[in-house]
């Protein structure tokens, strides 16, 4: 056979596992709709692959068929790394299951959303009919999830929308392998302050000595080192967050760092800032080496193999975790700096609280979807106070439904509601440029021939211009998206009723809330451009 026969069998074979491929995930898809039982038929698609986590939905499931008889919900699973793919194909195609899994870090989400999700915010405003003869009986819907549906997944900011059903809160916690931690010193007390957490770190080093193992305080990988770094980095700068707040709301984003630091409110040269990087430097050191160009995976398996006494990570693997090792797993919060500390303690307020700790995991219905009353009732009851009982309690992930009790182990997983609000440490970045800015740069914070000068000499020259492209971007977009709602504001004005509206009343709230978030939403993009114009791309 010549070159070009080959070549055009190979295409030919590559086709046809393509096509094999397709004619899979379609029968998957719509294998729901075979069945003979004239029921109608929910699908669900989620990237949800956790232990225990399909088996809990389905759990759900389950009582919401036994409810309503002629319901059929079919759950479609798809692997994380391919659940992007899978999501925007199936929209495109027309050929998406009625709810899908938003996952707001995924390219062009708020896209997708716009095109392809229907807003769920008159429902989200409204009692939730399953929480009927509970303690949230009556309560808006949203106003009975602990995070009020304002995380990225359920909310887009910029579209102005609710969209999503969250089905877990999040979280880190520091995980600790008990039977390695009484080895090493004699018991099992979890360190409860950042000295004590030092002192463990160095009896673990100490201990790697004497008996040769190759054993290290934590396992390491880029985003657990940073899950440990950021809270402790947030305390040694709590003056310097309120100084900045000045909106007196206590809350700062991403943007509000770059707009302050372009208007010099501060700089990479104050004290707390140098000593919230020395910090992050020091917790390096316990790390595995190069833990930096390792992944979450890697740092797991690490962990499960007895390599690591610690393990920093997110609520949400703590099932898995559990499910996979052959030793028992403590669970605690990252230990908090104190204003006493001799060395970090200048900046401190005391613990950094967990309020604002977001729901993830979010649902949401798709636009056009074929049974869309079915899918709706059936989220009403997934987000209801008796379906996320049923939900944590086989899956053990924290409820993100208010008033569902957790088992006595998962407790210490629960947001810490008490302390000193602080984000700094990877919100200091912002987004895009000055994002990479940073993040490309961290490797001089941490090699052993790098230091907090050699860092901050590199990041100083060009932090200022990449967050200035940065916010001139946003208000780029935030004038498209602008203009792109207010139609859909006329059409709401134009179709309410005038009377209610002129009143103030309870049928018009939909409206008056969509004004009031177009006008603030437009208030923070002017201020944004008043900033920008006042002040020069300085490094």
């Amino acid at each position: 056979m010549n070159e070009r026969g080959k070549a055009r069998l190979f295409w030919s074979g590559l086709a046809v596992v393509f096509g094999l491929c397709a004619w899979h995930v379609a029968r998957v898809s719509f294998k729901a709709e075979e069945t003979s039982d004239h029921r109608r038929v929910v699908r669900v698609g989620h990237f949800m692959l956790h232990s225990g986590i399909r088996e809990a939905l389905q759990a759900v499931i389950d009582e919401y068929e036994r409810r309503h008889p002629d319901v059929h919900v079919v759950q479609v699973a798809v692997p994380d790394r391919a659940y992007p793919q899978f999501l925007r194909t199936q929209l495109v195609a027309g050929t998406a299951p009625d709810i899908l899994q938003i996952g707001a870090h995924f390219t062009g989400m708020d896209e997708l959303r716009a095109r392809y999700f229907e807003p769920i915010s008159a429902w989200v405003e409204q009692p939730n009919p399953y929480n009927a003869g509970t303690p949230l009986a009556g309560r808006r819907w949203r106003d009975t999830f602990l995070d009020g549906l304002e995380n990225g997944e359920a909310y887009s900011a910029p579209l102005r929308h609710y969209y999503g059903i969250p089905l877990a809160v999040g979280g880190v916690r520091i995980l600790y392998n008990t039977a390695l931690l009484r080895a090493i010193t004699g018991g099992t007390v979890l360190p409860q302050t950042y000295a004590q957490l030092v002192v463990l770190c160095r009896q673990v080093e100490d201990y790697a000595r004497r008996s040769a193992k190759p054993v290290v305080p934590f396992a390491g990988s880029r985003l657990s080192a940073l899950f440990l770094m950021s809270p402790l980095f947030a305390s040694v700068n709590h003056r310097l967050y309120y100084d900045l707040a000045a909106d007196h709301t206590l809350r700062m984003t991403d943007w509000d760092y770059g707009l302050t630091y372009l208007q010099g409110r501060w700089n990479f040269d104050l004290p707390s800032i140098r000593l919230g990087y020395e910090l992050a430097r020091e917790m390096a050191r316990y790390q595995k080496p190069g833990f930096y160009q390792l992944n979450t995976g890697e740092a797991t398996l690490q962990f499960l193999q007895g390599q690591s006494v610690m393990i920093v990570s997110h609520v949400l693997d703590v099932t898995n975790l559990k499910a996979q090792s052959d030793f028992a797993i403590d669970a605690a919060q990252i230990p908090a700096l104190s204003p006493d500390d001799p060395v970090y303690g200048a900046g401190v307020l005391g613990p950094v609280t967990e309020i604002d700790t977001k729901a993830t995991a979010n649902l949401g219905l798709v636009r056009g979807a074929p049974q869309h009353a079915a899918a709706v009732d059936f989220l009403r009851f997934l987000g209801s106070r008796p379906g996320m009982e049923i939900f944590s309690a086989r899956s053990n992930w924290l409820p993100s439904v208010e008033g569902v009790a957790v088992p006595a182990w998962m407790e210490p997983l629960r947001p810490v509601r008490a302390g000193y609000a602080g984000r700094f440490f990877a919100e200091i970045a912002g987004k895009g440029d000055a994002r990479f800015v940073v993040g490309n740069q961290l490797h001089l914070l941490f090699g052993p021939a790098g230091g907090v000068d050699a860092f901050l000499k590199v990041i100083k020259q060009s932090y200022g211009p990449a967050m200035h492209i940065d916010l001139v971007k946003d208000v780029r977009e935030s004038t498209f998206n602008l203009r792109r709602q207010e139609p859909a504001l006329l059409v709401s004005f134009l179709t309410a009723d005038a009377a209610s509206i002129a009143a103030g009343r309870a049928e018009s709230d939909g409206f008056w809330r969509e004004v009031s978030s177009q006008n603030g939403y437009e208030a923070r993009m002017l201020r944004t451009q008043r900033i920008l114009s006042q002040t020069a791309s300085q490094p």
